[in-house]
Order: structure tokens, then C-alpha cells, then sequence
């Protein structure tokens, strides 16, 4: 290190001295590494001019970091190297936040229990694998569809009950009860079902 502002000090937690004290690559998990320097090895070869990539690093206290790194190269008149140029951005939240989701839709996949989210005029709009080996769909075949397809009332019935069970569920939060259900192949079957409110970016889902 030759240089760091305050920005990189406070994102790596050291002092800028102490940084010029170490080397770039020492605080570069070492699983991170090898891609780093191969990537470095093509920027000094002038095969690229700049590479980005994410990679963690280790804070002084000791916690792993997620960041985005930006490196370009600073050369003389005749191509020689002369600096790396870094731009470092903490990312830190953003690659828990994917995290959290990728263990959220691994967990959706893998339940035994059918679940079906639906728009407020019950178009389907996210269901998991096992609602549809449930009523004998194939993968994406139910999006899109109204939630009428998976039951078996009559037209008048299906509104009446479709009615019934959304008042409940917007005035105490949450419906429970059976729903006579239609598979794909006509046969027709029971379920317990659960069916709650959900309010996201100012649109209403059950």
C-alpha cells in the first residue's frame, strides 16, 4: 500500500500507516486469492486494462468483509507499470442479503407442504415444487393462472368462498380451514389450508 484515504481506513478499520505497513494482498482471504493474482497477472501483462470482481477481506477486528473491488493501472509514457489504482466498496450487507434469500428459496424448494403466494385478483405469482407435485403441474406451469384452477367449487361457490376467506383474512390477518382441491388430472381431493396477508412494496399478496 502507498496510499489509502479515510474511506478505505474506515472500511478495513486500520489507520493509513499501518496499511503502508502491510501488502495489498494480506488481507485477502485465501480463497480469494488465487483469482486476484491471476487477474492482477493479466492487468500487468496489459492483456486487460481494469478488472472487477467480489471478493472478502479481513477487517482488523478480525470479521470477514464482502467487497467489490475495481483495480486499473497507472503506466508511464513507454507502458511500464508503475501503480494499482483501487477502488474498494463494502458490500458487505448486500452479499447477506443474497445470502439470506438463496437459504429463504432453498428452504421453499425443500418443504413438503405446498405453498402458493397470489396477487389480490388471485393470479398465481410464486408457488414452490411441492404445490405442484401436489396438483400434478409441471415447473412454472402454474404462474399466471387464478388460484380458481386449483380448486374444486363450482364457478358461484369458488366466489363465495373466495370472498369469505379474503374478508377473513383482511380484517383478523390470517384464514385456516379445509378447501376441496382439483389436480391437474381432474381427480379431486382435500386440503388444510393456511392463508395469511402479505403487504409488499404497497401491493397486497396472499
Amino acid at each position: 500500500w502507498l496510499k489509502a484515504n479515510q474511506k478505505l481506513c474506515d472500511i478495513l478499520g486500520y489507520f493509513e500507516p499501518e496499511l503502508r505497513a502491510m501488502t495489498f494482498q494480506a488481507l485477502i482471504q485465501p480463497e480469494d486469492l488465487r483469482g486476484y493474482l491471476a487477474r492482477v497477472g493479466s492487468l500487468l501483462a496489459g492483456d486487460i486494462g481494469t478488472f472487477q470482481m467480489e471478493m472478502r477481506y479481513a477487517h482488523k477486528s478480525g470479521a470477514i468483509l464482502w467487497i467489490l473491488l475495481s483495480v486499473s493501472m497507472l503506466r508511464d509514457g513507454m507502458g511500464k507499470p508503475l501503480y494499482f489504482i483501487a477502488q474498494i466498496q463494502d458490500i458487505t450487507e448486500r452479499k447477506r442479503a443474497e445470502e439470506a434469500l438463496i437459504m429463504q428459496a432453498r428452504v421453499l424448494h425443500n418443504m413438503t407442504e405446498g405453498v402458493c403466494l397470489s396477487d389480490e385478483k388471485g393470479v398465481i405469482v410464486f408457488n414452490n415444487a411441492a404445490l405442484e407435485r401436489m396438483f400434478g403441474y409441471g415447473p412454472e406451469e402454474l404462474r399466471g393462472k387464478h388460484v380458481s384452477v386449483l380448486n374444486s367449487y363450482s364457478p358461484d361457490e369458488n366466489s363465495r368462498i373466495v370472498a369469505q376467506i379474503s374478508h377473513q383474512v383482511t380484517t383478523r390477518g390470517i384464514w385456516s380451514g379445509e378447501i376441496g382441491n382439483r389436480r391437474k388430472d381432474g381427480e379431486t381431493f382435500t386440503t388444510s389450508a393456511s392463508i395469511s396477508l402479505l403487504e409488499m412494496s404497497g401491493r397486497r399478496y396472499f
